[in-house]
């Protein structure tokens, strides 16, 4: 029951990424959806979709880095949304995090991730970053993980957000961290 719990479902993007996560976003809605935001990177965005009704949340960049996309911008959004899942966590809300460009096929109500008491759920990835997969066998997706409101979550993700800082690739960094604690 959503009247008990604060659950949010984010999909983060800039402007680039603009149609896709207007595509996620409507499937999500289409599926029966009604507490998926998209958290948007710049103004720009954020704009454009507050003038087409989306629910979009402001999670900008200071600064990006768009010299270098992939060791610049990319990592500063990477880092920019687990800081934000944090605060939302730290404030009460249960978060389940995933890519704009991950596929929802049917709805499952989110309820059923804060019910089953787990703190933090994770997806699995194929090998990345290799040297964890090759040393344990599995790897953990920052694409598609669950955060439970809870102490235990809140001290995993203050972990994070110092292991991030303003730049961090979240896959290899969750990783490290998983297998670190």
């Amino acid at each position: 029951d959503h009247n008990h719990h604060d659950i949010k479902i984010l999909g983060f993007a800039d402007t680039n990424y603009a149609p896709i996560a207007k595509v996620w976003y409507n499937r999500l809605t289409k599926l029966g959806y009604k507490e998926h935001y998209i958290g948007a990177y710049d103004k720009e965005l954020y704009d454009d979709l507050i003038s087409q009704n989306y629910r979009v949340l402001p999670c900008f960049i200071d600064n990006p880095d768009y010299e270098r996309r992939t060791m610049g911008l990319f990592r500063q959004m990477w880092a920019s949304r687990v800081k934000f899942v944090r605060d939302m966590v730290k404030n009460g809300t249960h978060v389940l995090l995933t890519d704009v460009d991950a596929v929802f096929s049917r709805h499952v109500d989110p309820v059923g991730f804060v019910e089953e008491g787990y703190d933090v759920y994770h997806a699995y990835e194929m090998r990345y970053p290799t040297n964890l997969y090759r040393k344990h066998g599995f790897v953990f997706c920052s694409g598609h993980l669950f955060f439970r409101s809870s102490e235990a979550t809140l001290r995993f993700l203050d972990m994070a957000v110092k292991r991030c800082g303003d730049k961090c690739d979240d896959q290899v960094m969750f990783n490290g961290l998983f297998w670190e604690l």
